[in-house]
């Protein structure tokens, strides 16, 4: 069942009105994950704001992006385009610290920087899901050990 801010956020959606919400993903995970570093340090500061943010129940369901992808993945529409938009965004972003991470030398520049980003992404995707399925809040602690676990196996020999 949808919320009133659920449903107005949709609507205005829909409408072209909002760009983004006051309580936004990008907001809340991105911006602050500008600030660190670039390279492993920002990685981490996008995944682990990433839970964070959706531990704090920042908004009902987790990300809005993320909750409504599947609902709209076959209803066309400015919704649709708004949220393809969101998470491209995010995942380009993603992609692109880890490219900055293998330009630092800091990861090993032969790893597809895509792959890695989408298996890092899946980690905390996947937490999302299963804290909002299942109420466990043990999954954010599997997905940073899964998140660590992974970036230390890529670190490049010598950093």
């Amino acid at each position: 069942m949808w919320t009133r801010s659920t449903l107005a956020f949709r609507s205005a959606l829909a409408s072209g009105a909002g760009q983004t919400s006051p309580t936004s993903c990008s907001s809340e995970v991105v911006d602050p994950a500008r600030s660190a570093p670039r390279g492993v340090a920002r990685i981490w500061a996008l995944l682990d704001g990433f839970l964070e943010y959706v531990e704090r129940e920042v908004f009902a369901g987790g990300c809005f992006f993320a909750t409504t992808s599947a609902e709209f993945k076959n209803r066309p529409g400015a919704v649709r385009e708004r949220i393809t938009e969101q998470l491209a965004r995010w995942r380009s972003y993603l992609e692109r610290a880890v490219e900055q991470a293998q330009e630092l030398g800091e990861l090993d520049a032969s790893a597809d920087a895509r792959r890695v980003a989408f298996e890092l992404n899946a980690f905390v995707q996947n937490a999302e899901a299963q804290h909002e399925l299942f109420g466990d809040s043990l999954v954010f602690a599997d997905a940073r050990e899964a998140v660590r676990e992974r970036l230390e196996s890529l670190r490049a020999h010598g950093s």
